[in-house]
């Protein structure tokens, strides 16, 4: 994966926080900090039980604490410039969007 060229990253991190130290650290050091994406989004961070004409909402907190998972990913992204797009309502959002506010 070293030598793949992403600009979007979709990582799943449902359970992230339930994951010892260690495995979160090599989790991120083998996705995020190998690719360098330009933009992360994570995925699984919601209620896989809630209808989706609802606002979606975070894993129950026995599943997952979800604001835990998702500030470990904020946090690795925010050391190597990479923007975090949290997509939480069911709308479109084009890719183009994430890109024109950064520079190469």
């Amino acid at each position: 994966m070293q030598h793949l060229k992403v600009d979007t990253l979709f990582l799943g991190i449902a359970q992230l926080s339930r994951q010892s130290s260690a495995y979160q650290q090599q989790y991120l050091a083998e996705t995020l900090n190998m690719l360098k994406p330009k933009v992360v989004i994570p995925m699984h961070w919601d209620d896989f039980f809630q209808p989706l004409n609802q606002p979606l909402q975070f894993l129950p907190r026995l599943a997952d604490d979800t604001p835990k998972s998702l500030n470990l990913l904020i946090q690795a992204a925010e050391t190597q410039g990479t923007k975090v797009v949290l997509l939480s309502e069911p709308q479109p959002y084009l890719l183009n969007s994430a890109f024109a506010s950064q520079s190469d």
